[in-house]
């Protein structure tokens, strides 16, 4: 009885240093609950920037193309206005009758 105490005493002294402690299992805790917050946090800010992507693509499609005003060129004026009636040509006969 006392050689199968003996291997049952090594056996635990072997296995108690890589057991957790208290210490650990706190810290494995708040470590695994920091990285699931965060991860939630990442998720909801990516599904709202999501939505928020397609909801302006439906309420402004890229393809509606915005009027664009016409260009108006004006030219500066002229220095002689034109004559707009034709000179008619005075001729030397005289009236027939």
């Amino acid at each position: 009885m006392e050689h199968r105490l003996t291997a049952l005493e090594t056996r635990l002294d072997a296995t108690l240093p890589m057991l957790a402690t208290k210490g650990d299992v706190s810290e494995a805790k708040s470590t695994i609950v920091m990285w699931a917050a965060g991860i939630v946090f990442s998720a909801a800010a990516i599904i709202i920037a999501v939505m928020l992507f397609a909801l302006n693509r439906v309420q402004n499609p890229p393809f509606a193309q915005p009027q664009l005003q016409p260009i108006v060129i004006q030219l500066p004026p002229t220095t002689q206005a034109p004559n707009p009636t034709p000179a008619t040509p005075q001729t030397t006969e005289p009236p027939k009758k």
